[in-house]
């Protein structure tokens, strides 16, 4: 990982955290104040980690780092897409959706890392088929590659983009070490 950008002016303290919680208004608001608090952190020049709440928190993030005209790049490491359009509401499924379909995210720039085929509809499969989303499907990580591939994943990346989002779903990790997500996976 030393390639990447500001690896060595990075290892700091933890010199501020935000607690956020959902607004009784609705998820639209819970995300604008997200960004919000994002943007103002970002400017004060501290570096952020968003930990916590419904994968749909993905999409204010990278809306945070889009706001500040930043080029993103994003790995979902994840069972599932969540490039699931809003029917109607927002749900954990939609954050990268939202960022694509709103411009904040170039397809070309997300990697969805461990994706299981058996959970995924072909509607979404097909949408990540016509964007052309860079899809490493969890089968060929097997037998100790997903290290190494993933490093592979995240340097390459990491050269095309200004800011680059890790965004973690715990539904990735097998229901025995992660209970109690939307979708658990065997």
């Amino acid at each position: 990982f030393d390639s990447l950008k500001g690896y060595e002016q990075n290892r700091q303290k933890i010199s501020k955290t935000v607690d956020i919680s959902a607004d009784p208004r609705g998820i639209e608001q819970t995300h604008e104040h997200i960004s919000q608090v994002i943007r103002d952190l970002e400017q004060d020049n501290h570096s952020t980690l968003l930990i916590g709440g419904g994968h749909d928190h993905a999409y204010p993030l990278i809306r945070a780092y889009s706001d500040l005209k930043k080029t993103v790049g994003c790995i979902n490491i994840d069972a599932h897409f969540d490039l699931r359009k809003p029917n109607p509401l927002i749900t954990s499924g939609s954050p990268f959706y939202l960022a694509i379909e709103a411009g904040r995210l170039n397809p070309e720039h997300l990697i969805e890392f461990g994706i299981q085929k058996q959970s995924n509809n072909n509607e979404v499969r097909a949408y990540a088929d016509q964007k052309k989303i860079k899809t490493r499907w969890f089968d060929e990580l097997r037998d100790g590659r997903a290290v190494i591939e993933f490093q592979k994943e995240l340097n390459a990346l990491a050269s095309k983009v200004d800011c680059l989002i890790m965004s973690v779903d715990l539904d990735a990790f097998s229901e025995s070490y992660a209970p109690g997500v939307s979708a658990p996976q065997a």
